[in-house]
């Protein structure tokens, strides 16, 4: 019974054998058929004079030149300022800030005759038109001083201290900076009468103009004074408080 079974498979394993041997030979012989039967005469031959060439993009004559160098301006200023220069620059604009803003209509220039004049440093009011340091008075020239105790008279009668407004007045302009006056010295004994200046603010001028002292006869400085009084300032006007 062993040895018939045996038997069969080898009968069906060498059946197979055979139809794989056969399948196989059918194989080659089909591909060298193909290969056989192929002709390179029948491939379809390209004329490539029949190929349109590639289209060339027009350049317009006005196209910038692209690899020549751009025409550098040496004079032209750097954006960025060196720190140095920055610093500078953000100190003067905080001094002209800090500086005392000075009126739009005062004399800026002194009937002085151009002289530079001596620097006097802490000034005290003891009245408009009148300048003290220590025991050393200067007297405002081309005005008369107003008495610090003078009353005037204002609007339906009534009586306001003038004078003491008047020196008030004087003393808040000035505020202790350095007045220059036109003298030679600043060694003097007593009182002395010359022009003096707040930066370019003539003060006698400054003074009269807005009418807080009066000025004598042959004055330069009437008209200022006369204006005042027709537009009632100062000491002409009434009590401003």
């Amino acid at each position: 019974m062993r040895s018939a079974s045996t038997l069969v498979i080898g009968i069906a394993g060498l059946a197979i054998w055979g139809i794989a041997v056969v399948a196989g030979a059918r194989s080659v012989s089909t591909g060298e058929e193909t290969a056989a039967d192929f002709d390179p005469s029948t491939m379809e031959t390209i004329d490539i004079t029949e190929v349109p060439p590639a289209a060339t993009p027009e350049v317009s004559a006005e196209e910038p030149d692209l690899s020549a160098p751009a025409d550098v301006d040496d004079e032209q200023p750097s954006s960025s300022q060196p720190a140095e220069t920055a610093a500078e620059t953000t100190g003067e604009t905080i001094i002209a800030q800090a500086a005392p803003q000075q009126p739009a209509t005062a004399q800026t220039q002194p009937p002085d005759g151009g002289r530079e004049g001596i620097d006097l440093p802490r000034p005290q009011t003891s009245g408009a038109g009148i300048l003290t340091f220590g025991e050393k008075t200067v007297k405002l020239a081309d005005i008369e001083p107003t008495d610090p105790a003078r009353t005037c008279t204002g609007a339906g009668g009534t009586q306001w201290p003038c004078g003491m407004l008047a020196r008030t007045q004087q003393r808040l302009f000035i505020r202790n900076r350095t007045v220059n006056c036109d003298i030679d010295s600043a060694e003097w004994q007593g009182t002395l009468e010359a022009h003096c200046r707040l930066g370019e603010i003539d003060l006698s001028s400054w003074l009269a103009e807005n009418g807080w002292v009066d000025t004598p006869e042959g004055s330069p400085l009437r008209p200022l004074t006369e204006k005042a009084r027709s537009s009632r300032l100062g000491l002409f006007g009434g009590d401003p408080r």
